[in-house]
């Protein structure tokens, strides 16, 4: 299930780059490709994409929602976890 999951995201990132390769001026598909690049853990590369979205789509506030999902997720990753003893 995990295996399927994984590639099911990667699948997703992959068909997101393509349409805004075919459109780059396509807020939602920017969109789209930020959250396809966050669920896969990318957090960096979906800030990236989700500003390229915020561009193209000033008015929707959907790409600052998820923007701020992926900030948190960058800090959690970036976080030091516990000290050893």
């Amino acid at each position: 299930e995990m295996e399927r999951d994984g590639g099911d995201r990667f699948f997703a990132v992959q068909c997101a780059e393509s349409a805004v390769r075919c459109s780059p001026d396509f807020g939602e598909a920017w969109l789209t490709l930020g959250r396809a690049q966050l669920n896969l853990g990318e957090p960096a590369m979906a800030l990236d994409s989700l500003a390229r979205a915020a561009a193209a789509c000033p008015d929707d506030a959907k790409p600052a929602i998820a923007a701020d999902r992926a900030l948190a997720q960058a800090r959690l990753a970036s976080s030091p976890g516990p000290r050893e003893p």
